[in-house]
């Protein structure tokens, strides 16, 4: 079989290693910035939405404004053809992208040294760095993935079109084409002309005509950088910008962020997602000075191989040149440093690491060390790619994993604070964020924000509303600060106020809609139906397929008395999205004031399966139950809702005297037991509703009257003993826990609650053995490895 056909039948097994070390990235949820871009964005999907991801307006409509990647929306809008939002297709279409570029890396090194042994093993080595496990598995990335495509594409173009003595204007024409996706893709890929230009250095020096083949691509790199810095680039300097105004603290900072960048190539062993980078300050220190330093030789090592024409030269500048983008030349105040920035560069490393294992295995008494060397390295990375995928499953074990490498990042704390707020742990988010707040200067509006979300979530709504000043007060054009700002003055009936924010919002995002439809819900609320009507037509006019403006305008019809209209609308919501909980609740609203009741109460009843988590549908449920005399079902429908909002009195005075009812009405046994069950619900919900506030009487009283009617529940024994742990009853705690771990033995709460009781009373080698069966039960579990340390050290 000759080399080419071996590289082809290279490919599939590249595929399927690339599929093993990355393919439990079908599992993961979207992440981060995937909402914005995929999960919230009103274009996606739609017709006019193709023609707007090319109009800057778009991109300073999202919360991306510096960017500019069309060609990756577009990528997402065939995903959504076929698979809408769910995330598994998204996935597997980065994951495909990904073996695209390890087929394009082996085609560009046979290309270049017509070497199949070095071209496999780069093709190898590339299709499992572990470096790439955040650009393959975010789906944010595939800018990276996509720029890297056409990149590795356009260079082999090129290429072949530099050998090809007879012009051959296909391949430079498909070349140009390539580039000007690459751009279009991710804006780094400007750096490409000086990757062709080391090309033709070591592959085709002597040909005239290709070197000028060079001139397109410069003006086409210079034409999109100018377009682009003069249409999207208006964000003002961040304060680390502003120290890097002298020329030793740019070129340390450059020479630093190329040296870690290169040290996470060739050591990819640590994951961390929010890598922080230290900007140099005068007096000199000696780390940037010898990082520096180091930097220049590499760069004057890499022109003096593409000068003589080594093919290391090449693989070098493949390395070096892709990071320069990504380098803070430019100061990336978001973030400074990312792996997901490394992907082309080690198509480079790879390539050099390949030509450097193919050289010593043609000396006889090396050839073994060097194939010991290839395979060792190749399943070490394999290893660690998969392993790095699997953080990428749980989001708190991922942010968690950064925390342990990077214990400054502020922005890491922000998120773990957001996981334990939906986890319902609010005491711990607050007590995160409050770090973040004292430690960092300036401090970050987003920190205040969800600082007001944590406060809402335990019901102290004063507070909350004063944190989200203090958000829009640190970042006055921040959308999502005024946002919550005007949800907090609506919700306290300061409608003026709550207008004057949401307008605000329409003015930092004019193309989102939301700001206007906020407005529309205070106009609503005013009473002020034509002014909430005519703002919703507007958003309607820019977002055809907002399934919340058409309901809000059938909502506003309806409340003007006109019910065709009304209808009408809700019905073309319903066409968009049927199972809405917010549309269905307000389209089983308007059958109810109609008087259809029966439509009305089926349509709740879609709303709250369609909404596990919406109170309202079970609410209005259990009213058209009571007036329709079926009480156990309205007992049942309003203890759900109650169960969902603990802290509503009025919902827990609506069940009692439901329940005083009941108890003068004769009912089946069947009746009585799903009673029972959403009774159980609600006294949950209300226990930990109270020990989140601070109420731990009422919460002890509701987890005792849990465990009395059913004493083998071990949740409620175990929050029971979390509640009396916190009152200081340590030993009475103790024993809950015990019974809670007899009933549930494999929980490692409830273990490491245990350990933390046995502590507090002094029995320290119970506590340690409490810590180790808690991670022996979740390894992850950070609170009972701290203990454990900490009662270690003691000793």
């Amino acid at each position: 079989m000759n080399p080419r056909a071996r590289l082809v039948v290279l490919v599939p097994c590249l595929a399927l290693l690339a599929a093993l070390a990355f393919g439990r990235a079908l599992e993961a949820p979207f992440f981060w910035d995937d909402d914005a871009l995929i999960v919230t964005n009103p274009w996606l999907g739609t017709p006019g939405g193709v023609p707007r991801f090319f109009l800057p307006a778009f991109w300073r409509g999202i919360s991306f404004a510096e960017d500019y990647r069309p060609v990756e929306m577009l990528s997402y809008s065939l995903d959504h053809a076929f698979w809408r939002t769910r995330p598994a297709g998204f996935h597997l279409t980065n994951l495909l992208v990904h073996v695209f570029n390890c087929a394009a890396l082996v085609t560009l090194a046979w290309l270049l040294f017509e070497n199949a042994h070095a071209a496999a093993l780069a093709g190898l080595l590339f299709a499992v760095h572990p470096m790439h496990s955040e650009p393959v598995v975010w789906i944010q990335n595939r800018s990276e993935l996509l720029a890297a495509a056409f990149s590795l594409a356009c260079m082999c173009a090129f290429l072949r079109w530099a050998r090809d003595t007879r012009g051959g204007a296909g391949l430079y024409a498909c070349a140009l084409a390539a580039f000007a996706l690459a751009l279009l893709s991710k804006e780094n890929a400007a750096i490409l002309p000086l990757l062709l230009a080391s090309l033709l250095a070591v592959a085709v020096p002597a040909r005239r005509g290709a070197w000028r083949g060079l001139a397109p691509f410069l003006a086409l790199a210079v034409l999109f950088a100018a377009v682009k810095l003069g249409l999207l680039s208006h964000s003002r300097p961040s304060p680390a910008t502003a120290l890097l105004a002298g020329a030793y603290p740019r070129l340390t900072v450059v020479a630093t962020t190329l040296a870690l960048y290169l040290g996470m190539l060739l050591f990819p062993a640590r994951f961390c997602l929010d890598r922080l980078l230290k900007v140099p300050v005068l007096p000199p220190e000696a780390a940037p000075l010898l990082a520096l330093a180091a930097i220049s030789l590499v760069f004057a090592a890499a022109f003096r191989g593409l000068v003589r024409r080594r093919p290391w030269g090449v693989a070098l500048a493949l390395t070096l040149l892709p990071l320069l983008p990504a380098s803070n030349i430019v100061f990336l105040s978001g973030r400074p440093l990312s792996e997901g920035r490394l992907y082309l560069a080690s198509a480079g490393f790879c390539l050099g690491a390949a030509l450097f294992i193919d050289r010593a295995a043609r000396r006889p008494a090396a050839r073994r060390l060097a194939a010991a060397l290839a395979a060792s390295l190749a399943a070490a990375w394999f290893v660690a790619s998969a392993a790095r995928t699997g953080y990428w499953l749980d989001e708190r074990v991922l942010w968690e994993r950064t925390l342990e490498a990077s214990p400054f990042s502020w922005r890491t704390k922000l998120f773990l604070s957001r996981i334990y707020s939906r986890e319902g742990r609010p005491d711990e988010a607050i007590g995160l964020i409050k770090g973040i707040l004292r430690y960092s200067e300036p401090r970050p509006s987003m920190a205040f924000v969800d600082l007001g979300r944590a406060y809402g979530a335990l019901g102290w709504s004063a507070r909350a509303r004063a944190a989200f000043e203090r958000a829009a007060a640190a970042g006055p054009d921040n959308p999502v600060a005024r946002l919550c700002l005007g949800e907090a003055y609506r919700l306290e009936g300061r409608f003026d106020e709550a207008l004057r924010e949401f307008e605000a919002v329409g003015r930092l995002r004019p193309d989102s809609g939301k700001g206007l439809l906020l407005a529309a819900g205070v106009f609503s609320a005013r009473g002020d139906h034509a002014a909430a009507l005519d703002a919703l037509r507007r958003v309607i006019a820019r977002h055809p397929g907002s399934v919340e403006a058409l309901a809000a305008a059938a909502a506003a019809h309806a409340a003007r008395g006109e019910d065709a209209e009304a209808e009408r609308l809700f019905t073309e919501a319903r066409s968009l999205d049927p199972s809405s909980p917010a549309l269905l609740n307000n389209l089983g609203l308007f059958l109810e004031r109609r008087g259809r009741l029966e439509e009305a109460l089926a349509i709740y009843r879609e709303a709250a399966e369609a909404g596990p988590d919406r109170w309202a549908p079970r609410y209005n449920a259990a009213v058209i139950l009571e007036a329709q005399g079926r009480l156990a079902e309205a007992v049942v429908a309003l203890m759900q809702a109650a169960a969902l909002r603990p802290g509503h009195a009025g919902l827990r005075k609506e069940v009692g005297r439901l329940l005083d009812l009941t108890g003068n009405t004769r009912l089946d046994p069947g009746a009585w037991e799903r009673i029972a069950n959403a009774h159980a619900a609600l006294l949950q919900a209300q226990g930990i509703y109270c020990a989140r506030t601070g109420e731990t009487k009422e919460a002890i009283g509701c987890f005792e009257a849990l465990i009395a009617l059913d004493p083998r529940n071990g949740e409620a024994r175990a929050n029971l003993a979390r509640t009396l742990a916190e009152r200081g009853e340590h030993r009475r705690a103790l024993e809950e826990y015990r019974a809670a771990a007899r009933l549930l033995p494999d929980s490692a709460a409830i273990q490491a609650g245990m350990g933390a009781c046995y502590a507090e009373i002094g029995m320290r080698g119970e506590a340690e053995a409490a810590w180790a069966r808690a991670l022996r039960l979740d390894p992850h579990a950070r609170e009972p490895r701290r203990n454990l340390s900490r009662l270690r050290r003691l000793r």
